[in-house]
């Protein structure tokens, strides 16, 4: 839901919680002028889970393909964040 500029989380409708699934792919180009800062492609996958109300546990996979002057640089990265609201 949203309402008043806040996004809000949703609600339960059956036990074992709300799940919410995303994806997302990316690209950037990071030069300008004389700036030589290259270019990055990304690819996010994640899961979100709302065991209750005010609670959320988030994962999330991220695996970059990027260069900066010849120079490849890709990292996975993997997060996990537990949220409360209160």
């Amino acid at each position: 839901g949203y309402a008043r500029g806040a996004v809000g989380s949703p609600t339960a409708a059956a036990e074992g919680g709300v799940w919410e699934l995303f994806a997302r792919a990316s690209w950037i180009d990071l030069d300008d002028g004389a700036v030589r800062g290259g270019d990055a492609h990304n690819l996010s996958l994640g899961a979100v889970w709302y065991p209750m109300p005010r609670v959320r546990v988030m994962g999330n996979w991220i695996v970059a393909n990027s260069e900066r002057r010849g120079v490849p640089y890709d990292p996975s990265i993997f997060a996990v964040r537990l949220q409360y609201v209160y």
